[in-house]
């Protein structure tokens, strides 16, 4: 088990914001993948030398529950990611414990004596404003902490539903240490560059009413006609959707002669849809895909 971390710079650099910010709450706004669970834990660890408290993590889902738990115990940070009310007080053997903004929502009470003088990390913490009753949970369970670190890969703004513990301005949120999509790719081996390549093409389906259509992407059309030509675009059974992924795996094979570790996404409206895509693109191409 490794007690220490090698941090990049954008990290270091928040760390000493971080460290040398003396309100209560802070805001770190990080592109997806940059390393926002890294730098709160050694937020942590670095507070936790100086002066011992428990720890409340809030993170999104369960399973992220269990990795936030598995990268602090790498650091020697042991959480308990399977902590509920009913067990009432932290373990003894547990620096503290990561629950859910569900949870939260569920047992602001109980959180609110645990989280008592606390340090407490809200990841993603745009999600306590995905209804009041989150937010107000939020609120009322860690107004009591120590201190909080709240996280976000995505900037958002205010709406009638405030995130607790951050700061605004003109209905913006006010990020204490930010680092964005450009700042990763300027530093290299942090993210890897997105394309998104425009596809065009004609479509032709039958209307409930019985009338035929026939349309590209760039035709103006009413509303409803615009939802038919998008379902008949992304339908497994036409013409349309097959080709373009065709094409998309053949650009990737283009790609990884030069990265070897490229990777595709294909966005579906539902898991169904999902799981239709995967069987046509193994069919189609041979190309695993989950």
């Amino acid at each position: 088990m490794s007690r220490t971390v090698r941090l990049r710079p954008w990290q270091h650099a928040a760390l000493a914001r971080y460290a040398a910010t003396g309100r209560p709450d802070f805001l770190a706004v990080a592109t997806p993948g940059a390393g926002k669970t890294t730098f709160a834990l050694a937020a942590l660890r670095t507070i936790l030398a100086t002066r011992p408290a428990r720890v409340v993590i809030v993170a999104p889902t369960a399973h992220l529950k269990v990795q936030w738990a598995a990268a602090a115990t790498r650091l020697g940070l042991h959480l308990d990611p399977a902590w509920s009310p009913a067990d009432g007080a932290m373990p003894a053997d547990m620096h503290g414990v990561v629950t859910s903004y569900q949870q939260v929502a569920m047992s602001a009470a109980e959180l609110r004596r645990l989280a008592k003088d606390a340090y407490v990390v809200l990841d993603e913490v745009h999600h306590a404003g995905d209804e009041q009753a989150w937010g107000d949970a939020v609120r009322h369970a860690f107004d009591g902490s120590a201190r909080r670190l709240s996280l976000s890969g995505t900037p958002f703004r205010s709406d009638t539903r405030a995130i607790p513990f951050v700061r605004y301005e003109a209905d913006e949120a006010v990020p204490d240490y930010e680092y964005g999509y450009g700042d990763a790719l300027r530093d290299g081996r942090v993210v890897r560059p997105v394309y998104f390549p425009r596809v065009g093409g004609e479509m032709e389906w039958s209307a409930p009413d019985g009338g035929v259509h026939q349309a590209t992407f760039d035709d103006p059309l009413a509303t409803q006609l615009a939802n038919q030509r998008l379902r008949t675009a992304l339908s497994i059974d036409g013409e349309w959707l097959p080709s373009v992924l065709r094409d998309a795996a053949a650009r990737l094979g283009d790609m990884r002669r030069h990265q070897a570790d490229a990777g595709g996404l294909v966005i579906a409206t539902d898991q169904d849809h999902a799981r239709d895509i995967a069987a046509l693109l193994r069919r189609e191409v041979g190309a695993p895909a989950g």
